[in-house]
């Protein structure tokens, strides 16, 4: 019976096949794809990195070495494993362990965080981005739980997207105009400009888990609403965008692709103007510049489309025309929807005309109703009180954003 079972065990092993040329150079792609990102500013991206060179397990170790000789870096690891052999202990490690730390006061930690963080805001405010990213990623790291560690990993974020934009690829989301109505079908376009001083060349890895020979980019799309309550309504969907396998960008060049958005998905509501936000990003294989390759995430700047209702869409023509004909002989909810489409200097001359038919407003429903748009326009929570919108209109120092 042994016998038996070891011939039909040796004949299952000879039965499995070796496996191709394709799938070894794929898998080899793979494992240079995931020790890319393990050292990408992207803590995201890293984790995914980690996880997959942790599944390939000593099959990636010579892509890693390669990677640490790229960077310098091999002579160090290879000295450090030789200083950390197993059984070998670090005697100022236990010293340090054993002694007693000082107390610490967690407000003067607060404080200590949050004028760094306001250093590294100064920085990126000026466009230097590099430093705003250098401060922000070391408190991130520092403070992951901190009082100001979501605003820390947005501004780490931001510096680390701006790096990209205006160093090598200044990706947007392009749109032809800010306003259309519920339902249209508008034609976007993803753009990737070459900032770099040299050609580059993007590319992507073909085979699992992307479709063969196609790059791909992520579409995130949001659609929100606030009616003039400022009750929030929202939903969110996902598309992919799939395009060539490898895209040249000479310097000062440019890369499209365009896509279509439908504004009627999924929209519940046709009374209301709904704020399409398209967000989009794209991770390459490799970004090759001067003969070296980049690794890096591209997030493009989103395109914002705001959809009327189709029986509102004569509001488009001229917002602020529409804005005091409403005023004078409409409803408050269209007056509110022409408020919405205010933008730049016709924005700040609406909000005089508010605030003036604020003041005229001979009944509290009607105080109330104005003030509740100007919230909507300005954030300022000044109330029903016609006097304190007046003193905030001649006592502010800039326009509302």
């Amino acid at each position: 019976m042994r016998a038996v079972l070891c011939v039909l065990a040796t004949s299952a092993l000879l039965q499995v096949a070796p496996p191709s040329a394709d799938e070894r150079e794929r898998r080899a792609r793979r494992i240079e794809r995931a020790v890319g990102w393990l050292a990408d500013t992207d803590p995201e991206l890293r984790d995914a990195g980690r996880k997959q060179v942790l599944e390939f397990g000593r099959e990636a170790i010579g892509e890693i070495e390669k990677k640490l000789e790229e960077r310098g870096a091999l002579i160090l690891a290879n000295t450090l494993r030789e200083i950390d052999k197993p059984g070998e202990t670090f005697v100022a490690a236990r010293d340090l362990m054993e002694e007693t730390l000082p107390k610490l006061d967690p407000v003067a930690a607060d404080k200590y965080v949050l004028a760094k963080y306001a250093e590294a805001m100064v920085h990126a405010k000026k466009g230097n981005y590099q430093r705003g990213f250098d401060l922000s990623n070391a408190l991130w790291h520092l403070e992951p739980k901190g009082t100001t560690a979501d605003k820390v990993k947005a501004l780490r974020t931001y510096c680390d997207r701006m790096i990209t934009q205006t160093t090598l690829v200044e990706a947007k989301v392009i749109q032809d105009r800010p306003f259309c109505a519920v339902g249209d079908k508008l034609e976007l376009t993803l753009r990737m400009k070459n900032v770099y001083k040299s050609a580059m060349s993007i590319k992507y890895a073909d085979g699992d888990p992307l479709p063969p020979n196609q790059g791909m980019a992520v579409l995130e799309i949001e659609a929100r609403v606030y009616d003039w309550h400022n009750t929030t309504t929202s939903f969110s969907r996902h598309e992919e965008l799939h395009f060539e396998t490898e895209i040249p960008i000479a310097s000062g060049a440019q890369w499209e692709k365009k896509f279509e958005l439908d504004t009627s998905a999924q929209v519940p509501d046709k009374e209301q103007i709904w704020v399409f936000t398209v967000n989009a990003w794209t991770h390459p294989l490799t970004m090759e510049t001067d003969g070296r390759p980049v690794t890096r995430k591209v997030t493009f700047e989103p395109a914002v489309i705001k959809a009327v209702p189709p029986k509102y869409a004569g509001f488009l023509a001229d917002p602020l025309a529409s804005l005091d004909a409403c005023m004078e002989k409409g409803t408050v909810h269209e007056v509110f929807l022409c408020s919405q489409l205010l933008e730049g200097d016709k924005k700040e001359q609406g909000l005089e005309r508010l605030i003036q038919w604020l003041q005229k407003a001979d009944n509290p429903k009607g105080r109330e109703a104005a003030s509740w748009i100007l919230l909507r326009m300005t954030g300022e929570r000044l109330g029903p009180d016609p006097r304190k919108w007046a003193d905030w209109w001649q006592k502010r120092g800039k326009k509302p954003k």
